[in-house]
């Protein structure tokens, strides 16, 4: 869904994969297909505030619009 986003919609939005998966080639995977960002479970709510938090900042999503469509999705 990553590299979807990215390649066929052009999103540039950050994307903050959360996952299970803890291993060094899976983190590549993800960054590999467009993901700004990796948090492994389990995690610390507070972690995860502070790095969605700075995702949002950089981006400045503040200034962009607020609704994304993928198919029958809405973000």
């Amino acid at each position: 869904m990553c590299q979807t986003l990215r390649a066929c919609h052009g999103m540039d939005a950050p994307i903050l994969l959360l996952t299970a998966l803890k291993m060094q080639s899976e983190m590549e995977k993800g960054y590999h297909v467009g993901a700004t960002d990796y948090l492994t479970k389990p995690f610390d709510l507070h972690h995860l505030a502070l790095k969605l938090r700075a995702l949002i900042d950089q981006a400045d999503l503040c200034r962009r619009p607020n609704q994304f469509s993928f198919g029958p999705l809405r973000f």
